[in-house]
């Protein structure tokens, strides 16, 4: 038996064979107790207290201690607040007050028991039980490249749960069954194995990296989020999903109103029923050095389906095709959006846009894009630019196809020479602005810069046409429809119907009407501020050789005028 005693520094101490009593004092002390019924008092600093063979005590006192337990008789005593202590131990082990961290050692199947602090618990090699208590809890299946078939408990409080121990850059064999319990908890499946996953009540995360894994979900148990590197189909009662990586990979929702976003690959989302939103991945996204502008890149050529329910589809830079099916969806395939100083988005790309049944609303983006409506009355908008900041500036380019089908729809053009088709129903076609517009977005301005020829065709129903700043074209089709070429040179077929072909200035360009029709109803229709004159008054204008003047400047070429009249034919308003 022996009685030790350190200094005021660091000190390796070691014991007898016998029952001995070791005090490190200050300073950051190892102590060894060999055999017997040790007591090993760290003292203050941060101490390493090993007992040994036999049943031994071990105090750590003030600073960060690790104690190296081997005996299930041991007996390790911690002061409240006195630093975060770590046991490592070759047996099963339940942590006593104020200690912290539990690591087990070896290759024996033993278990590993936390209290009510937030503790961090790590099995072995071989078949652990773990279970984390009260408290924010970190439980690892196996420190070690391990084959063990794990059972994690969370508890209480919001915990992580690993199947093996990520940190190592281990590989997993073993199957493991993780319970996250209450609170909110994140469990990590592990690669390879078949791991079981149930995340207990809260709004739980799961980290998926095999197939293999399975997720169970209670009903109405929180908002749950999948977070997967391989392809993945939500399970029932669970809400959202989001791919990792960069391989070309699948994500499919259920009944549920889901949220799935892509990965940096070429990613096929399917939203199923329910109101879901399916957001294509981000990537190659870097953050401007000097804190004026966020500039992003979406990758990917991404393919989104929202099945049935009010769907919100969002693609990004790639080639995209965005199909909503049944319900009120709303598809965007890349928006510039201005936040802060300064904002950049490069979502170009060709995108394909299918709203399906319901009232949609379709938004294109920068590149070539098809957008079609289907049934329902739809919104359709080839480009738009969003402003945060007092100004923002947009410039786009892209010639685009905007078929609104049946139902009352409202087709925008942007930039590039687009083609608008309104369809079946009462529509409205707007193509691009022309060369710059400044509007306003929630009380800020916005300039945003078009350019482009555009191809406008309302279809069935009494639909609204305006062109843009450049040569247009213009068909109502049938029914009564209201025409507007705004600037360039447009050609306006109102079809049949009573048709209103409108004038807001004298300096808009040369238009040519092909159908007026007396005789169906057709009318002129000039802006009486745009043309400086007073309302009702049409004596300034006159017609020759099948052009209508406005004083001497030629204003538009009718093709078919029997019977056109300007005191009866035109109306000033």
């Amino acid at each position: 038996m022996a009685i030790i005693y350190g200094t005021p520094g660091n000190d390796t101490l070691t014991g007898t064979a016998f029952a001995d009593s070791i005090f490190g004092l200050a300073g950051n002390d190892i102590l060894r107790g060999l055999a017997g019924r040790d007591r090993l008092e760290g003292g203050s600093g941060n101490d390493t207290l090993k007992g040994g063979v036999g049943i031994d005590t071990l105090v750590g006192g003030t600073g960060s201690d690790r104690y190296i337990v081997d005996n299930t008789g041991d007996i390790v005593i911690e002061a409240a607040k006195a630093g975060i202590d770590t046991v490592v131990s070759s047996v099963s082990y339940v942590l006593g007050s104020h200690l912290e961290n539990l690591t087990l050692t070896g290759s024996s199947a033993i278990n590993g028991t936390g209290n009510n602090l937030n503790n961090s618990i790590t099995g072995n090699n071989a078949n652990n039980t773990l279970r984390g208590g009260a408290g924010n809890d970190t439980l690892m299946g196996g420190a070690v490249n391990n084959s063990g078939n794990d059972t994690l408990y969370g508890g209480d409080g919001n915990d992580v749960l690993y199947s093996k121990n990520f940190l190592s850059g281990s590989s997993r064999i073993g199957a493991d069954v993780l319970y996250g319990g209450n609170g909110n908890d994140t469990l990590h499946g592990g690669n390879g194995a078949k791991n079981t996953l149930n995340g207990g009540s809260g709004n739980d995360t799961y980290i998926v990296f095999s197939t293999a894994d399975v997720i169970i979900e209670a009903a109405n148990a929180g908002t749950d989020t999948v977070v997967s590197s391989v392809s993945y189909t939500l399970g029932n009662n669970l809400e959202n999903l989001t791919l990792t990586g960069n391989k070309n990979i699948n994500g499919t929702g259920n009944s549920l109103n889901n949220y799935i976003a892509g990965n940096f690959g070429s990613d096929i989302l399917y939203g199923g029923d329910g109101n879901d939103t399916l957001v294509a991945g981000i990537g190659n996204s870097d953050e401007d050095p000097a804190g004026i502008g966020i500039f992003y890149s979406y990758s990917g050529n991404n393919y989104l389906n929202g099945g049935d329910g009010n769907d919100v589809l969002k693609g990004g830079v790639g080639n995209d095709t965005l199909f909503g099916r049944n319900g009120n969806d709303n598809l965007d395939a890349g928006l510039f959006t201005d936040v802060g100083w300064g904002y950049v988005s490069d979502e170009s790309g060709n995108d394909y846009l299918d709203g399906g049944a319901g009232n949609d609303t379709l938004k294109g983006g920068v590149g070539n894009d098809t957008l079609l409506g289907g049934a329902g009355s739809d919104l359709l908008i080839s480009v738009v630019g969003r402003g945060a900041n007092p100004y923002a500036s947009v410039e786009y380019s892209g010639n685009d196809y905007l078929d609104g089908g049946a139902g009352n729809d409202t087709l925008q053009g942007g930039a590039g020479s687009d083609t608008l088709i309104g369809g079946d129903g009462f529509d409205s076609l707007v193509a691009g602005v022309g060369k710059r517009s400044e509007y306003s977005y929630s009380g800020e301005w916005v300039t945003t810069f078009f350019s482009g020829s555009n191809y406008l065709d309302g279809g069935a129903g009494n639909d609204t046409l305006v062109g843009s700043l450049n040569s247009d074209t213009l068909i109502g089709g049938s029914d009564d429809d209201r025409l507007t070429g705004k600037g360039g040179n447009d050609v306006l077929a109102g079809g049949t119907g009573a048709d209103t072909f409108i004038f807001l200035s004298p300096s808009e360009g040369l238009d040519t009407i092909t159908d007026f029709s007396v005789g169906q109803g057709d009318k002129i229709e000039v802006s009486a501020a745009g043309f400086g004159i007073t309302v009702g008054d049409t004596s300034k204008f006159s017609f020759s050789n099948n052009t209508l003047f406005f004083d001497t400047t030629a204003l538009v070429t009718l093709q078919s005028n029997s019977g056109f009249s300007p005191s009866t034919d035109i109306e000033v308003v």
